[in-house]
This record gives structure tokens, C-alpha cells and sequence, in this order.
């Protein structure tokens, strides 16, 4: 394998803006975002996972960006040379960030649930019983409850209208996905003793 490339890198623009999360549900029940082009991996968060990307907006706490690809720029092509068409094809598609878009679905398709001490007790209208207690549904809020999270519930979104065709997204997908090193169990479990340690409870 070699890292040399034909020519010199070119910087690449994205255009950033922060959406509702729901929002975005709506582009894929739409059929105007693709989450599954054929370098993406399927789910694979569990609902230990699911739940803290809830109590990450809940906190107001960044779940970091999620990548587009917008294909209606005239340049793209699919794979046999044809070019895009917006009656057929997604405008966008999901580079990265997959997980957090489907778990948003989740979410508000009540899918999953999360603790009810999360939320005001009279804004739990309708629990479900749980080895860890009462759980809430989405739909187990109340309005003004939905509505607040609604907004409360948005994701950092990069586009990037310079991809040509698949292989540049897939050479994106692996950048934003190889750089990093893995947490291994170990990370996770000092971190989590670190966090359990406080002994007075929150004022």
C-alpha cells in the first residue's frame, strides 16, 4: 500500500449548521438521507449506548458531528456513470454518523427508554417498569416535555459538497473513522469509578 496520491491534496470545505434531530429523522423517513451507502457499517450501538446519546442532550453535552454528503452539486456520478438523480437517489448521504442519526429515530419512535428521574416528575405521564426502575418512552412525556427536548436534541452537521462519487465518501468515512485510538474496557471503567465518586449529591 502506498500514502502517495496523483496530485496534491486539496482542501476541502464543509459547511456546517446545527439541526434538530428530529429533523433529520424526517429526511430519512423522507427518503432525502441515505444512512446505509455501502461503506457504512450497520447499527451497532446497543441501548447502553443509545441511552447516554438521551442523557448527553439532557446535559447539554456535545455528541460531536455527523458528516453529509450533498450528491445535487452537478459534479457527482454514481458508479456506472450516470449522474444524480433527485427524483430516485437521496440528495445526502450519511458519511458519518450513522449510529447517533439511528438512535435519534430510536428515540423518537420509542424504541428505547430512559430512567424517569431524568425528567421533572410531572412531565412523566406514562412509565415502564424496569430492573432499574421506572422508564420513560419518548412518548411517555408530556407536550411541553416533548417540545423542550425537541430543541434540546440537535446535532452538529458538516456537508461536504465535493464528493464526486462513493470512493471520495469512503475515503472520508475512513479518515474520520481509523485516526483515533479505541477506548478499551479498562478506559471506560476508571473513567466511569472517577464519575461514580462524588459522595454528596448534586446541589
Amino acid at each position: 500500500m502506498t500514502r502517495q496520491t496523483p496530485a496534491p491534496i486539496e482542501h476541502t470545505n464543509f459547511e456546517i449548521t446545527h439541526q434538530r434531530a428530529s429533523a433529520l429523522g424526517r429526511l430519512v423517513e423522507d427518503g432525502a438521507l441515505d444512512l446505509r451507502p455501502p461503506y457504512q457499517r450497520a447499527s451497532v450501538w446497543d441501548d447502553t449506548q443509545r441511552i447516554a446519546l438521551v442523557e448527553s442532550w439532557l446535559r447539554g453535552i456535545s455528541i460531536g458531528s455527523v458528516v453529509f454528503s450533498d450528491r445535487w452539486t452537478g459534479a457527482w456520478r454514481n458508479p456506472d456513470g450516470s449522474r444524480f438523480d433527485p427524483v430516485e437517489q437521496a440528495q445526502w448521504a450519511c458519511v458519518d454518523g450513522q449510529q447517533r442519526i439511528t438512535t435519534a429515530i430510536a428515540w423518537f419512535t420509542d424504541a428505547f427508554a430512559v430512567p424517569a428521574s431524568w425528567f421533572e416528575p410531572e412531565h412523566v405521564e406514562r412509565t415502564v417498569p424496569t430492573g432499574d426502575g421506572p422508564y420513560v418512552h419518548h412518548s411517555g412525556l408530556s407536550l411541553p416535555r416533548r417540545r423542550h427536548l425537541d430543541l434540546q436534541a440537535t446535532i452538529q452537521v458538516e456537508t461536504v459538497k465535493t464528493a464526486t462519487c462513493v470512493q471520495d465518501e469512503a475515503m472520508i468515512y475512513l479518515l474520520r473513522n481509523r485516526g483515533g485510538t479505541l477506548q478499551t474496557a479498562a478506559d471506560i471503567d476508571n473513567a466511569r469509578r472517577v464519575a461514580d465518586s462524588r459522595k454528596e449529591p448534586r446541589p
